[in-house]
């Protein structure tokens, strides 16, 4: 007899904890990872979905694209107040709110990133550091994290965009650059700011083929478009939810 249909699919889920104790104390949960959408961007949502009220004549904000990336994965808030000081030299000297030796900024030779960068690249760029995060992510096996600086918060410290195997590899220590007119100066960075975004994935490998472009192939096409632009408002989002509910369904009979 299969027992299956009573029997709950473990959940797969992605764990954090810090390796400073005091972070791992529900009292400072605001400084945890949280979900991406907590940290949904003021200026888009100030923009009005038309321009001039007029249904014709949609703004970026009615694009699902953009809302549905922005709310995708989780962000680490920088967990202190950091004062960095940026020498003409390359040298710096830093200053953290609370004294410990585990929120240390090292850094990161011109030899190792800056010096091979495209000459356009190389005019933007004045140093770069690798802050000691106290965090640890951990994913089920077979999942990863993509690492992203703070995307549409056009902020100007920019973590290096990468993939982290973190179901083996915890540590989430990515480089930041800063650019050139930060240097000979001294920068803020608050405690509480978004500052690196994590989208876990699954490790599938999906092969592309080209499909010739028939009947079958146009029937799909017409009916994407219409799925999305039938209705005034949330098309394409309606049919996403729609999706996503009949995979759970089908997943649960399995």
């Amino acid at each position: 007899m299969n027992w299956k249909f009573w029997q709950k699919e473990p959940q797969q889920d992605m764990e954090f904890w810090s390796v400073f104790d005091p972070l791992n104390d529900p009292l400072l949960d605001y400084l945890w990872p949280q979900p991406a959408s907590n940290f949904f961007p003021d200026w888009f949502k100030n923009v009005p979905r038309n321009i001039d009220k007029d249904l014709s004549k949609p703004t970026i904000r009615k694009c699902p694209v953009f809302p549905e990336f922005m709310t995708t994965g989780y962000v680490v808030p920088m967990w202190a107040d950091f004062e960095i000081h940026f020498n003409d030299d390359g040298s710096y000297q830093y200053e953290c709110a609370y004294e410990t030796d585990q929120f240390g900024w090292e850094w990161h030779h011109p030899d190792q990133y800056l010096k091979w960068l495209p000459k356009n690249e190389q005019s933007k760029w004045g140093n770069c550091l690798k802050p000691h995060v106290p965090w640890r992510i951990k994913t089920p096996m077979g999942y990863s994290c993509y690492c992203f600086p703070m995307m549409y918060h056009f902020t100007d410290i920019q973590p290096l965009a990468g993939s982290i195997r973190t179901d083996h590899s915890h540590e989430i220590n990515v480089p930041v650059v800063f650019p050139k007119h930060m240097m000979n100066k001294t920068i803020q960075i608050k405690q509480g700011e978004p500052w690196l975004w994590l989208i876990p994935f699954k490790r599938e490998k999906l092969i592309a083929r080209q499909r010739p472009y028939d009947k079958e192939t146009q029937r799909i096409t017409e009916a994407s478009r219409f799925s999305s632009l039938s209705k005034f408002d949330n098309g394409y989002k309606a049919v996403g939810q729609m999706i996503d509910k009949k995979l759970k369904k089908d997943a649960k009979k399995g």
